[in-house]
């Protein structure tokens, strides 16, 4: 059977996508002769269209155009004698060709012996081809069948089998139902983080193939299938070799390009005699690069310019070029990643692929990321090679010397003071600032500059409000007793509507031991102005308990959080009360004597009780047929330390409190709020101290909670149950 007549515009696009797989074009430049084939598609000569824009823009050559035709005409030529055989290619049923390089042509087939849908490659050879070249084709075709079979990882694609039927060497693989990552990633709905994870199970594949003494030179996105669970798949080993085995490199004889330009490392470029593990990571750089910018680090007019760029010009960094709308420290994390993989000499790489996928993992994470960069490691070895220099001459110095009487001692350097304070800003995000943002996937963050100011506004993954989270340094927490945060935030969010500040605490009352503690709520009016609120952190743990390894948890309720800074400060208020405790009068009573009044007034007894704590949070009436709104409550007892030393009052509430303790007011908040935190420091004895504590509900939320925490070994710990009697009169 003849072949048909090729359509002029498939030939077009078929000779387009051979120039750019031989790297004789760019992307961009394909994209630039796509776009004026599209206005004016016919042709006017004997050559496709596209051929001659490419011609006429010197993106390719005379010599290189009829190459390409011919190889074109060859390869249509050798595909339709497959199909013209009942569409069989032995015991494989050819059903659609899906994919078509320099060496090769792969078919979705199906295998009747064993009936399984597989990947079909053919080695394509041109009869007018160069017979060294032709036999170093099916070199690395057979090379690749061998190194994939020795693998076995789930994110490598399986070969089935390889062999010769009548005369043509094959390769059955695993089907992957899916697109190139080249492809997939231009679906608007793939995220950076998706991205990065893609990366990171690449990553680790390659190691598992780097451990079998496979390296594999070729890799681009182009050679990784996305499956519909968006998982990722190493293919076309065509190009890998054995650790140590001495193939050739980044040329034929012919001068042919053997890999892709864009993604060679500078020792393949440079045709070195030993290509180990580095070179794919360097590979692995280069598509982070496209992750973080959308472009490649290189272009040129054509293929040796690229290369020749790899090798001599410095990559510019991401930040500098990058469109994204990221956090710029986390941004600042993926590009050291980055940068260190594509370094331009092997030793500044990584050292395994294994080692870049725990760093991309730490970033997932939302952990510290332990890369730096290549030139940031030269600055940090020139400068301790020149305190070194300096040490060196003054002990040259001091030998010349010799019997000079020795100098004074020198004072011992001071300290470096411990700071007050840890801060977040939204505008200015630094390892250094003491107060670091935690993000994962289910958590991002987004840097956004909002009346002149820069905000961190927390979104979920389907772009609704989301959480906070910050790290607090651990050498500031451990010797923090108690703080207070000052956040300053933009007032934006519909009135009533509030955010959750919640603290890893030494309260195990709460969540998860006391990880999640609340402090209180910011409450939002809706006002479109900046505001600054303050509240307390009286018995801090901050040990890194809550996700991400953060402390402190920023939580919406209905209400978009947009804070532009964020400030921690050591907390140390004077003593409030400090006395003796009163003589004691008869034997006590466990618990407050409790009176349940009508109205906020404390005037309108309705009930008596007696109550051994004080933890309130009423969702229905105060008590059984009493009011939800508009209540007042009076406890009276006395509290019994149980030893001499320094003890916390905290009182979280919603609405009015005042506590009195020893006959003197201790707290007073006795108007409307929302929920907050007032808190005291008390010196007292071992004895009884006479307690009274008043609330009153005006409308709204009902919550109260009295607790008492002692000083012991630098940390707030709970006095729970409190201490609490009465006298029973």
């Amino acid at each position: 059977m003849e072949p048909s007549a090729p359509n002029s515009q498939d030939l077009s696009l078929r000779l387009g996508k051979r120039a750019l797989d031989r790297g004789l074009i760019t992307a961009e430049q394909l994209q630039i002769a796509l776009v004026q084939h599209a206005r004016d598609p016919q042709a006017g000569g004997a050559a496709p269209r596209l051929a001659e824009i490419l011609l006429e823009k010197g993106y390719l050559t005379s010599t290189q155009l009829e190459a390409l035709v011919e190889e074109e005409k060859t390869s249509t030529r050798r595909g339709i004698a497959v199909d013209s055989a009942l569409d069989t290619f032995g015991k494989f049923k050819l059903l659609r060709e899906v994919g078509r390089g320099g060496m090769g042509v792969v078919y979705e087939a199906h295998d009747r012996d064993l009936d399984r849908r597989v990947a079909l490659k053919l080695l394509l050879l041109s009869p007018n081809a160069n017979a060294k070249e032709s036999a170093l084709d099916e070199e690395r075709f057979v090379r690749e069948a061998r190194l994939s079979a020795k693998l076995n990882h789930r994110h490598v694609v399986a070969v089935y089998e390889a062999g010769t039927i009548n005369a043509r060497r094959y390769i059955a693989q695993e089907f992957v139902y899916g697109l190139p990552l080249s492809e997939w990633r231009r679906k608007g709905s793939v995220t950076v983080r998706q991205l990065v994870a893609i990366l990171r199970d690449i990553a680790l594949a390659l190691h598992d193939a780097h451990e079998a003494g496979i390296i594999h030179r070729d890799l681009k996105p182009g050679n990784v299938i996305i499956d519909k669970n968006n998982q990722p798949h190493v293919t076309d080993f065509g190009l890998a070799k054995f650790v140590g085995q001495n193939v050739m490199q980044s040329f034929t004889a012919e001068g042919r390009v053997v890999g892709t330009p864009t993604y060679m490392s500078p020792e393949q470029v440079r045709g070195a005699s030993t290509i180990d593990r580095r070179a794919d990571i360097y590979s692995l750089g280069v598509m982070l690069y496209e992750i973080l910018t959308g472009r490649l680090p290189f272009d040129g007019a054509n293929a040796m310019e690229i290369m020749m760029k790899a090798v001599n010009t410095p990559v510019k960094e991401p930040s500098k070029i990058t469109a994204l709308q990221m956090n710029p420290l986390v941004f600042s994390a993926l590009e050291s990643i980055c940068l260190k993989a594509m370094a331009k000499q092997p030793d500044d790489r990584y050292p395994d692929a294994k080692k870049l996928a725990a760093d991309l993992t730490a970033w997932l994470e939302g952990s510290k990321v332990r890369a730096r960069s290549p030139r940031v490691q030269r600055r940090m070895i020139a400068a301790a090679g020149a305190a070194l220099l300096l040490v060196a001459g003054w002990l040259g110095v001091r030998a010349l010397a010799g019997s000079a009487p020795a100098p004074e001692a020198a004072a011992p350097a001071p300290s470096k003071p411990v700071r007050a304070s840890v801060v977040f800003d939204a505008g200015r995000l630094s390892d250094d600032s003491g107060l670091r943002l935690r993000t994962c996937d289910q958590h991002e963050c987004r840097i956004e500059i909002l009346e002149g100011k820069a905000v961190a506004r927390p979104v979920r993954p389907d772009g609704s409000p989301g959480f906070l989270f910050l790290d607090v340094d651990d050498a500031w927490a451990e010797g923090t007793l108690m703080a207070e945060i000052l956040i300053e935030y933009f007032d934006s969010a519909p009135a009533w509507t509030n955010f959750a500040v919640e603290y890893d605490s030494m309260d195990p009352r709460w969540p998860q031991d006391g990880t999640y503690k609340r402090s209180g709520l910011v409450v939002l009016q809706g006002t479109r102005k900046w505001r600054t609120a303050r509240l307390l952190l009286p018995s801090p743990r901050l040990e890194n308990r809550m996700e991400m390894g953060a402390d402190l948890r920023f939580g919406p309720d209905r209400a978009e959080i947009l804070v532009s800074r964020v400030e921690l400060r050591r907390w140390s208020p004077p003593p409030a009360f400090a006395g003796a405790p009163a003589a004691s009068s008869g034997a006590p009573k466990p618990g407050l004597l409790a009176e349940y009044h009508d109205g906020i007034h404390l005037s309108d007894l309705k009930k008596t009780s007696i109550d051994d704590n004080l933890l309130f949070d009423w969702q229905g009436p105060a008590w059984r047929g009493g009011p939800h709104d508009e209540f007042s409550i009076r406890w009276t007892g006395a509290l019994l330390p149980p030893r001499k030393g320094r003890y916390l009052l905290e009182v979280q509430s919603d609405d009015g409190v005042r506590v009195y303790l020893g006959g003197r007011e201790v707290i007073s908040n006795w108007t409307n709020h929302p929920p907050l935190t007032d808190a005291v420091i008390c010196e007292l004895d071992a004895g009884a101290y006479p307690l009274k504590v008043e609330y009153f509900e005006g409308g709204g939320g009902a919550y109260l909670r009295v607790a008492w925490f002692e000083e012991r070994s630098g940390r707030m710990w709970p006095v729970d149950p409190p201490p609490y009697v009465h006298s029973g009169k």
